[in-house]
């Protein structure tokens, strides 16, 4: 059984995080690595996702702790909610304050802490606290199939926002439906139902990690064959869409799940693990916030 913290697992959260930094401050635009790069980097926060509920429910394998789970998330949130609040009211007030009324206001901005973001990549923290409480109750409620069943619909609705609607005719009803949702819960993708399926396979890991008896060696032909099914999708879709922006994929949950289950069995100590593992956290939560500035300034991209 892997020990309790992997320094491997330390080092891969610090190089997703800067490589989300890279995604967001757009290094990749107008460059070769772009197409060699940026699909896979859509790995990272799915690997997060998966990450902290691998190690929660390999904790708790019936969900018991789940309180005190979400009780150290709303502590970070409302941590770093207080140090990037002057960022936020610049570069996000918009998104709240409105000519219609104060409790107008006051919902939209409820909203985004549940179904949203407030501040950087907050999003990521309502969206793990809730799917990690929804994935507990639904396995002490209902069987395993409809917890699989809740969680893929989820990830197939997430996958539909974020890319495939733009291959259907504008003027199809499934479209118009879409927007409609758009309107009221824009960007779905980057809410709680984009985190079920990830939460889900990161429990399912820890509960039958130790019924599996794979070699490395078919681990890394696993990632090497998730990585180049991933890659042909992303082209895919960047071929029929003219867009690189696009979060969600099909081919991320094999390649995910082959790259976590190579990373934690590495059994290694990596000097500064620790460190890697805060400033990972540090740098994920707060980086969208430094660089909204840098746009202003002219200073973000390639």
């Amino acid at each position: 059984m892997p020990c309790k913290n992997n320094d491997a697992i330390d080092a891969l959260k610090l190089l997703m995080s800067i490589a989300v930094v890279a995604m967001h401050a757009e290094v990749f635009i107008g460059s070769y690595w772009l197409l060699i790069l940026y699909p896979w980097a859509r790995m990272c926060v799915p690997l997060f996702f998966m990450i902290s509920a691998y190690f929660f429910f390999r904790k708790h394998p019936d969900g018991e702790g789940v309180v005190g789970f979400v009780g150290r998330i709303v502590r970070l949130y409302v941590f770093w909610f207080v140090v990037t609040l002057p960022f936020t009211l610049i570069y996000r007030k918009h998104i709240w304050w409105q000519d219609d009324g104060c409790l107008n206001c006051i919902g939209r901005f409820i909203r985004s802490i549940f179904l949203g973001g407030t501040f950087g990549a907050s999003w990521y923290l309502t969206a793990l606290a809730i799917g990690v409480v929804l994935v507990s109750w639904l396995s002490r409620k209902f069987s395993e199939k409809t917890v699989w069943s809740v969680c893929l619909f989820g990830f197939l609705a997430c996958a539909f926002t974020s890319n495939y609607w733009t291959l259907l005719p504008h003027d199809s009803p499934i479209v118009a439906n879409f927007k409609m949702l758009d309107s009221w819960w824009p960007r779905i993708h980057n809410s709680f139902p984009a985190s079920l399926i990830w939460v889900c396979l990161g429990r399912f890991v820890a509960r039958h990690e130790n019924q599996w008896c794979l070699s490395r060696k078919r681990i890394i032909v696993a990632v090497i064959g998730g990585a180049c099914l991933l890659w042909a999708e992303w082209i895919g879709i960047y071929l029929l869409t003219k867009s690189c922006s696009r979060d969600i994929f099909l081919f991320l949950p094999p390649i995910c799940i082959a790259v976590f289950l190579l990373v934690n069995n590495f059994h290694c100590r990596i000097p500064y693990a620790i460190e890697m593992r805060r400033a990972s956290i540090v740098i994920f939560l707060v980086h969208l916030v430094i660089i909204a500035p840098l746009r202003d300034l002219g200073l973000q991209g390639g």
